[in-house]
């Protein structure tokens, strides 16, 4: 506990109190890190949130908890539709490559919101998830390997050829079930994460022109997961995972996309998360103790409790993610930008165009993985207009 004041205190250093101030989710780490920047700064602590006016995504209401809890100084900015249309085009120019995380711009709302107010240090609750176990996919793998742990010859001999012969088994739910669980359960890590890839359920040919598959080298990603994996010293599954987390989604997705944002709002930031001496100690505290009876960051909400809201202890994950899928579809600006970019994306020759007119066409009600495809390439589109190719 000592620890994690003492990570935002030297995360701050000598700046003038007043000029600083945190991201607040109303999640676990961007309320711990709100919360100790309020005992250095009681007066002064300023907290920033953004909201969308959808319940399904809206989390002002556990930051209003977390703010009021710890008495901070808080703004909230509501983001629409138009904020979309407006400062994408910005915020593709932004990056030195093509970046498709859909939170960037919500970052970006928020910590524009805070250097209006005079902010020039932004505290970040990044990394926390990943020193101390706090994604729902650590979980779900984890019951998938308890499968692993059966002997090989009980799977193969006798769970596997009753679940897999039984007579009209496909028509039982439970069977159904059973099948799906057993055969992912048999890809071995990290391929296994990749299972709902819609890049993986559909063949690149249904998806890409051939002269672009021919051109890159489709395997690249999953090879280089599976170097990251296999590099981490420790042999636990739940360790690997965690290794390749910060490797790959915290270091090449999260703090790049908080960093460009706040530079791109003209604000520092900073990640208490990070901290040399915290990250050491994270590291030694036992898989057992990061996730117990499969719940997530168990050994952080038990060591935080006391001091963090109990409904934040208790809330959900979610973070700064947008209706896109929704905004998108009954907003007829947005709703025509995205359709210009992606008209405009087809004559580049990566994607077939039956499968462009698809993620035009298609409407899901909530955000899927064709939104996420959709928002790839208007972003990609966009970032290629900014850079001048083509």
């Amino acid at each position: 506990m000592a620890l994690l004041p003492q990570a935002v205190q030297r995360t701050i250093g000598e700046l003038n109190e007043g000029t600083v101030a945190a991201f607040l989710s109303g999640g676990l780490d961007s309320s711990t890190v709100s919360g100790f920047l309020s005992r250095i700064s009681p007066k002064d602590a300023k907290t920033f949130t953004v909201g969308f006016g959808h319940s399904a995504y809206d989390e002002v209401s556990f930051a209003r908890i977390a703010s009021s809890h710890f008495m901070t100084r808080h703004r909230e900015y509501y983001m629409t539709p138009k904020d979309v249309v407006d400062l994408l085009p910005r915020v593709a120019k932004a990056y030195d490559e093509p970046f498709g995380n859909s939170s960037a711009l919500p970052v970006y709302c928020c910590a524009r919101a805070a250097r209006e107010d005079g902010v020039e240090l932004l505290l970040a609750g990044d990394g926390g998830d990943e020193i101390f176990a706090g994604n729902m996919r650590y979980v779900e793998q984890l019951i998938f390997e308890v499968y692993t742990r059966v002997p090989r010859f009980v799977r193969s001999r006798l769970l596997e050829p009753l679940i897999f012969r039984l007579p009209f088994g496909a028509s039982a739910q439970i069977v159904r079930k059973a099948r799906g669980y057993i055969s992912r359960a048999n890809v071995p890590m990290p391929s296994r994460l990749e299972m709902f890839n819609l890049l993986s359920l559909r063949p690149k040919d249904e998806i890409f022109e051939p002269s672009f598959v021919d051109a890159v080298d489709v395997t690249d990603p999953l090879v280089q997961a599976q170097d990251i994996y296999a590099a981490a010293t420790s042999t636990n599954t739940l360790h690997r995972m965690m290794h390749l987390d910060m490797k790959v989604t915290l270091a090449d997705n999260d703090l790049r996309k908080v960093n460009r944002m706040c530079a791109l709002a003209q604000v520092d930031v900073r990640f208490p998360f990070l901290d040399e001496d915290l990250v050491e100690f994270a590291a030694r505290v036992p898989p057992s103790l990061l996730i117990r009876f499969f719940r997530i960051r168990d050994f952080y909400k038990r060591a935080l409790r006391g001091f963090l809201p109990d409904e934040v202890l208790a809330k959900q994950k979610h973070g700064f993610g947008m209706p896109f899928a929704d905004w998108s579809k009954n907003d007829p600006t947005l709703k025509q930008f995205v359709c210009d970019n992606l008209i405009a994306f087809r004559r580049r020759g990566f994607m077939k165009s039956a499968f462009i007119d698809d993620l035009i066409d298609r409407h899901e009600p909530t955000n899927s993985a064709y939104d996420g495809l959709k928002w790839d390439a208007m972003m990609l589109e966009l970032w290629l207009c900014a850079h001048g190719v083509g």
